[in-house]
């Protein structure tokens, strides 16, 4: 068994705390009864490092998508075909974005549907004989993360995935478990900035959101676990233990340690407060520590 340091190396600067350890534990029981886990919380409050933090602590394989508005079904399905992560494979979606492509396959005796059943027959066959003989058991937990999943009009087939465990009829494998995080559906509360390439008379309902996102699905909002934000006192935590990992080995001066790490903290709590107050909680996130962190380490 691995000690406590073997641990933390493997999780390099990620804080943990009390908040963050609760979190990790009703993670891991969903994923030991088969439920879906799908997360929803404020942008930066810690949803994809807290997946990753997992995944790297109990040695879980892990493959992530991540998700824009510009994601479609087909990208999806391909994704699940790529890695493996179903008993049987999908193999006609793959055509779907190169239509043209199947025309040149025709022949004066066969047509093209004729000639495309004739080319996915011999794929799958070959595929079965590769699995044959390469195949290897393995039931170890396999993580399936699809970040910010609400963004894009796929939420019928990620329904479908995440939440029963099959795509396009097609059953999961029985070792994979299902992470989707997300950002909440709601309208802004204060007004912002107006940028001067908006167009005058522009309807565009995701210009009154917090975040360019989709509602969700009814059997997704079952599922949901709520990650919620951040509050101040952990804000707090969070930014202290970011800045005790990340900021001794780069101060000279030991001496002057204790004093840039406590002027660092109170600069960030009162910048974060300050924006939050004026542009609301969903402006700010612990994303902000970080480039700070690397742009200090740089200069």
């Amino acid at each position: 068994q691995e000690n406590t340091k073997d641990i933390m190396k493997k999780i390099g600067s990620y804080v943990f705390n009390v908040d963050n350890f609760f979190k990790m534990v009703q993670i891991l029981i969903r994923f030991r009864t088969g439920i879906p886990v799908l997360i929803m919380g404020e942008t930066g409050c810690g949803k994809t490092s807290l997946i990753n933090a997992i995944a790297e602590i109990n040695n879980y394989k892990m493959y992530t998508l991540n998700i824009h508005a510009g994601v479609n079904d087909n990208e999806i399905v391909q994704f699940m075909v790529k890695h493996k992560l179903l008993e049987e494979s999908i193999k006609y979606d793959k055509y779907e974005d190169d239509v043209d492509n199947l025309f040149n396959i025709r022949t004066d005796s066969m047509s093209v549907s004729e000639s495309l059943n004739l080319s996915l027959r011999s794929s799958q066959i070959s595929e079965h004989e590769n699995n044959n003989s390469n195949e290897q058991k393995d039931d170890k937990l396999i993580i399936v993360f699809f970040d910010e999943f609400n963004t894009c009009n796929s939420l019928g087939l990620l329904t479908e995935i995440m939440c029963s465990k099959k795509c396009q009829g097609i059953n999961v494998k029985k070792n994979v478990v299902f992470v989707g995080a997300c950002n909440p559906y709601r309208k802004k509360t204060k007004q912002s900035e107006t940028s001067a390439l908006v167009k005058e008379g522009n309807k565009n309902s995701f210009q009154k959101l917090v975040y360019a996102v989709n509602p969700l699905t009814y059997t997704q909002l079952y599922y949901l676990f709520n990650f919620g934000s951040l509050d101040s006192e952990n804000e707090k935590k969070y930014i202290t233990g970011i800045v005790e990992v990340e900021i001794p080995e780069y101060v000279k001066e030991k001496s002057s340690l204790n004093s840039v790490k406590e002027l660092i903290i109170l600069s960030f709590t009162k910048a974060q407060s300050f924006i939050k107050e004026r542009n609301g909680k969903e402006s700010v996130s612990m994303r902000e520590t970080r480039k700070f962190m690397s742009i200090y380490k740089f200069f």
